[in-house]
């Protein structure tokens, strides 16, 4: 069933503040029964969304992970020890000639030979060590911002998904709603048909009608009945999807508490976009991605720049001379610098393919906004043809109904044919069908213009 037209562009203009102050969800509070409100509705989709849950857990992957890029502004500490045996490790004699009181030596001197080592059979070492960037470019500076961009940009994505359910199950609560006084409607116009059929069989006896006149009644109770049909097979689809969406058992019918208002709603399209460019999700989502194709750039811009950084040790070891069996306590302290020479065009590639992401997303940035502009003129556009629709459908009930009282007046007194009293009432049926259909399409026309301008109709 068509529920909303196409309208020629126009502008609205009034200020927008009468706009976002006017509530139009009139989804009463929880009663005592059964019933679902929007608001309860809203609140039990949103809990269980898978996609949304995937969507938290990526945020806060995505707040460690920059945890982890930060912890390289500060230094690292890391104990070590070890142990080493060196085989073989045999000594180199050391002859020395020294002086010494020998009988039948002249010069008083002797050979004496000495075993020297240089380092231990077994080496123990064991120290704390101590590094730390000083300088690096603004590497890790930008290298955390790109971090910082990419968490921003999980929690605008999963604001994005939590907005689209919202509307969603928004349309498929008042599509329900919708589907629910329609069907009323028309078993109205059956039972209504049921009575005329009595009427019309009882002049059939006493001879002032024709058999004719029950096979068109009967015939159009018949198209009635299958227009109802369509109706809950449509209700029962929507009534599914949405128990799907809330955890609901499939076998257990919904109840919907809610209303359409159709209170008229006047705002500013200037005023909604500059909104939308403020508030839509999407569009934030957007302009991380331009930002995190800038942060790239920085850090490949900046790949190939020095770093400079100190370390220093302190601990136990042997083999330091002379006493190289000696476990002693020792230090070091050292600078040391690195610079790239080349990397086979590496940065250069890097930089290239940052600055195209970064075109790219751009582009996007701007595609986007247009498209915004673009959904705003149209979505005011059919919020105001709707609800100009709606006063004159409201008439046209009135006097439908009004007609079909005189008809079936007339016909009782023989005025009017049988045909004429089933035109009243299709007359009746369809224009209570149209009135139903423009204020739901009405309530539908002023959700995608929220959708559009980025309002958020469930706060988690």
């Amino acid at each position: 069933m068509k529920l909303l037209s196409s309208f020629q562009f126009f502008i609205i203009t009034v200020s927008v503040a009468g706009f976002l102050a006017t509530p139009f969800v009139r989804a009463e509070n929880a009663p005592a029964d059964d019933s679902l409100t929007l608001e309860t509705v809203l609140q039990k989709a949103i809990a269980r969304n898978y996609s949304i849950a995937q969507a938290s857990h990526a945020l806060e992957a995505a707040h460690a992970h920059v945890q982890g890029l930060k912890s390289a502004n500060y230094p690292t500490i890391d104990a070590e020890a070890s142990y080493n045996t060196f085989t073989p490790n045999d000594p180199i004699p050391f002859p020395m000639l020294m002086k010494a009181p020998i009988p039948g030596n002249p010069d008083n001197l002797v050979t004496h030979v000495f075993d020297i080592s240089f380092a231990p059979s077994n080496m123990y070492d064991a120290h704390l060590g101590f590094n730390y960037t000083i300088f690096d470019f603004g590497k890790r500076a930008s290298t955390v911002n790109a971090g910082v961009i990419a968490e921003n940009a999980a929690r605008d994505k999963k604001q994005n998904i939590a907005v689209a359910l919202s509307y969603q199950v928004a349309m498929l609560f008042y599509g329900l709603i919708f589907e629910s006084q329609s069907i009323k409607v028309m078993d109205d116009a059956i039972a209504s048909l049921d009575r005329h059929l009595e009427i019309v069989k009882k002049r059939v006896d006493a001879g002032t009608a024709t058999e004719y006149d029950i096979l068109k009644t009967e015939a159009q109770k018949a198209t009635s009945q299958a227009q109802r049909i369509d109706l809950q097979c449509d209700y029962t689809k929507k009534q599914t999807i949405l128990k799907q969406l809330i955890g609901e058992n499939q076998g257990h019918d919904l109840s919907l508490k809610g209303s359409f208002d159709t209170v008229q709603v006047i705002a500013n399209t200037d005023t909604l976009i500059r909104s939308a460019l403020d508030s839509r999700s999407d569009h934030a989502l957007a302009l991380r991605m331009k930002e995190s194709a800038h942060a790239q750039y920085e850090i490949a811009r900046k790949e190939n720049m020095p770093v400079i950084g100190c370390r220093a040790t302190a601990g136990f070891k042997d083999g330091i001379m002379p006493n190289i069996d000696d476990t002693r306590f020792n230090t070091t302290i050292g600078v040391q610098a690195s610079l790239p020479i080349y990397d086979g065009k590496r940065a250069s590639s890097h930089i290239a393919e940052a600055r195209l992401n970064e075109q790219a997303a751009a582009a996007g940035l701007a595609d986007l906004e247009e498209r915004i502009s673009s959904e705003i003129l149209q979505a005011a556009t059919d919020v105001q043809s709707s609800y100009a629709k709606i006063s004159v459908t409201a008439t046209k009930v009135t006097y439908a109904d009004k007609t079909l009282t005189l008809a079936k007046l007339k016909y009782e007194t023989g005025v009017i044919t049988n045909n004429d009293v089933l035109d009243a009432e299709n007359d009746s049926e369809q224009a209570k069908l149209g009135l139903l259909q423009n204020q739901y399409g009405y309530v539908v026309s002023r959700y995608m213009l929220d959708q559009a301008t980025g309002k958020v109709i469930y706060k988690q």
